[in-house]
């Protein structure tokens, strides 16, 4: 639960403004200048697919095609596609060791796409991304 709110697990389990703890493989990573530079990656799941969008950045590290990572947010609805705005993150190694972002987190277990979350992972709360 977050804020009385329960947390998906899955792509496919969001909803609109939805806290959402979601492990995948990012599918592409590009960088756009469009109103102002941001970093853009497709996750998947193995239930969906979901845009993760760093904003004011034309890089994260790290943040490359193939990666696995856990990631934490809430959703947003861009015309009936999921996408999570600076979403906290954590990255995972096929070989079970995990590296947290600038903005992640250490201590969560290896994953791969489409792995369930462990139930008794709570998320961040009520602080919201870290910037």
């Amino acid at each position: 639960m977050w804020g009385g709110r329960p947390v998906a697990r899955t792509v496919a389990a969001a909803q609109p403004r939805g806290r959402v703890v979601l492990a995948g493989r990012l599918d592409t990573v590009v960088c756009r200048d469009r109103h102002g530079p941001r970093v853009e990656a497709m996750m998947d799941d193995g239930t969906g697919q979901i845009t993760l969008r760093w904003l004011g950045r034309h890089a994260v590290p790290g943040v490359t095609p193939g990666a696995l990572m856990t990631v934490e947010g809430t959703v947003v609805d861009e015309r009936g596609h999921w996408v999570l705005l600076n979403p906290i993150y954590q990255f995972h190694h096929p070989s079970g060791s995990v590296d947290g972002g600038p903005e992640g987190r250490d201590g969560l277990p290896a994953v791969a796409p489409g792995d369930a979350v462990d139930p008794a992972y709570e998320p961040s709360g009520s602080r919201g991304a870290a910037r």
